[in-house]
């Protein structure tokens, strides 16, 4: 008797279950169609006007990076300048100074 209990009780809590998830999901599907209407009224004006602030925005984005861009392309640059200089140091300071040591080594 008790074990029929138990299995009354756990399909209960199971079919309990199962409407709680159909219940959330309904919920969720409900929620998801609650968009504004459209205005009716001047809605082809107001694409147009959307369209072209997009346009306009795209545009300045597109600006921006090509600055930054630029920016980015002088400054590796400024970086191989500067480090070709810095090789080029080198290699004289390493000549001059076997050089020197060649000569004094000489006297």
């Amino acid at each position: 008797m008790e074990s029929s209990n138990n299995n009354n009780n756990q399909n209960q809590a199971s079919s309990t279950a199962q409407a709680a998830i159909r219940c959330v999901k309904a919920g969720l599907l409900l929620s998801s169609l609650k968009k504004p209407l459209p205005c009716k009224c001047n809605h082809h004006l107001d694409d147009e006007q959307e369209e072209e602030e997009d346009k306009e925005m795209w545009m300045r984005e597109v600006s921006e990076l090509k600055v930054i861009l630029a920016r980015e392309r002088l400054k590796n640059a400024r970086i191989k300048r500067c480090g070709m200089m810095e090789s080029l140091l080198l290699l004289l300071v390493t000549a001059v100074f076997s050089f020197w040591i060649s000569f004094s080594s000489l006297h």
